[in-house]
């Protein structure tokens, strides 16, 4: 289904998806400091992607039409999410600059797209999916990035937050597509 010439499946995984970044963001935006001194960087890593994994399957069940495999979709996002994690944490650890932004984001985006593809739950080829899903995320992030280097404290990392959630969002939400899944 389409509204106008967008995809209501982007238009729903943006919407909910930026409500689970914006969640996650907010204890960045105001527990940050805390969380690094008291769980360290890599503590505090772990600690934002299991909330990204408790509550981003909520955001995107809603369009995987019902089937046997629906019940099974929680569990594939969050391996698919999972890699995005590790290749993004790779990338920034690596080169913790816009390098490592680009590469992690990249290279996170195609290994989500492509979990996603191989359990059935994207009919798209992975090249497709992969590349769509990478364009929204490097959209979101880096418009959400700019806007927080500009507007600098917690409304800044909030906003950042919704930008982030809401481009990846509607990229995952555009390779889930409610008209092509059959998973």
């Amino acid at each position: 289904m389409k509204f106008g010439f967008v995809p209501l499946g982007s238009i729903r995984g943006a919407l909910g998806f930026a409500l689970v970044s914006t969640l996650v963001f907010s204890t960045v935006a105001f527990g940050e400091r805390w969380m690094y001194q008291n769980l360290t960087i890599a503590g505090a890593y772990v600690v934002w992607t299991v909330l990204f994994l408790v509550v981003s399957p909520l955001a995107f069940l809603p369009l995987v039409r019902m089937s046997p495999n629906r019940r099974m979709f929680p569990v594939w996002f969050n391996t698919a999410f999972l890699s995005y994690c590790a290749l993004w944490c790779a990338g920034w650890f690596l080169s913790p600059n816009t390098l490592g932004e680009l590469v992690g984001c990249t290279a996170g985006s195609i290994a989500l797209a492509g979990v996603l593809v191989l359990r059935g739950y994207v009919r798209k080829p992975l090249g497709t999916a992969g590349l769509m899903l990478a364009v929204c995320n490097l959209l979101g992030y880096f418009a959400g990035g700019f806007l927080n280097a500009r507007i600098g404290g917690p409304v800044g990392m909030l906003t950042w937050g919704v930008l982030f959630g809401a481009g990846t969002g509607a990229g995952i939400g555009a390779i889930l597509n409610i008209s092509d899944n059959h998973a």
